[in-house]
């Protein structure tokens, strides 16, 4: 079994925010550590001294195929992708490329 912990800073996000990023993770490991049965992700919080264990970062091998063909067909999009065009989002505030920081992007 190997245990994934993700420090986090700043705010705690409620609910299911971090799943889709767990699970990743753990797909990620057994993806490319071919002895580990099973994978468990932690979120340690050190601004808030909490640590939180979530299910969507708990994943057997048996599950791994079907995980990999769900981040498959997310991923898919970004290989095809020959312009890259801005995206923007709430995380645009800590781009460096941000047009609030004086960066090159519209956003």
């Amino acid at each position: 079994k190997l245990h994934v912990l993700d420090w986090k800073s700043g705010k705690l996000k409620p609910g299911g925010a971090y799943d889709e990023q767990l699970n990743a993770y753990s797909t990620a490991a057994l993806s490319v550590i071919p002895d580990v049965k099973e994978v468990q992700t932690t979120l340690a919080f050190v601004d808030h001294d909490e640590i939180i264990a979530r299910p969507a970062g708990h994943l057997k091998r048996a599950d791994l195929e079907l995980s990999q063909k769900k981040w498959g067909h997310a991923v898919a999009p970004m290989f095809k992708d020959t312009t890259f065009r801005e995206s923007p989002s709430t995380l645009c505030m800590w781009c460096h490329f941000s047009k609030a920081k004086g960066g090159p992007c519209r956003f």
